[in-house]
């Protein structure tokens, strides 16, 4: 009794899963396997300019014809100037670079590669889970 989307959601999770389990799988591959494999710097550079591209089709397809009310009127309400968004960008930048970098020097060197990295990415998820309930449950 929790609505007609369960199973729409449920189907878009196993399947965004099984698509994250694959990338892994793949990455570790071109990685380490054959003569002509990536190191972990040019991997995680072709990951970044795959990601930047499609990320700015997107800003141009959707984000610039619906600016305002989905930038500059958000930021209005919530009291954020363009510096400290600009900011907050940068910070979140340098972390997802550090991330990409750990991440691929994971699936490159440690043995397991690709299992090694879904165990961690386990353990990520439930330590979000424990630290969001012990900072936001019963607070907002």
């Amino acid at each position: 009794m929790v609505g007609p989307g369960v199973l729409h959601g449920l189907l878009m999770v196993v399947i965004g899963t099984m698509m994250h389990g694959l990338f892994y799988v793949m990455s570790e591959a071109v990685m380490t396997k054959g003569e002509d494999r990536l190191t972990v710097e040019q991997n995680c550079a072709v990951q970044g300019m795959t990601a930047s591209a499609s990320f700015l089709a997107w800003q141009f397809v959707y984000t610039l014809p619906n600016i305002d009310m989905k930038l500059w009127e958000p930021m209005r309400h919530a009291g954020t100037s363009i510096s400290t968004a600009v900011g907050l960008l940068l910070v979140f930048s340098a972390v997802s670079f550090l991330h990409s970098i750990t991440f691929y020097y994971t699936l490159r060197h440690l043995s397991g590669g690709a299992t090694s990295a879904g165990v961690f990415k386990g353990l990520q998820a439930v330590l979000v889970f424990v630290m969001t309930d012990l900072l936001y449950c019963g607070r907002l």
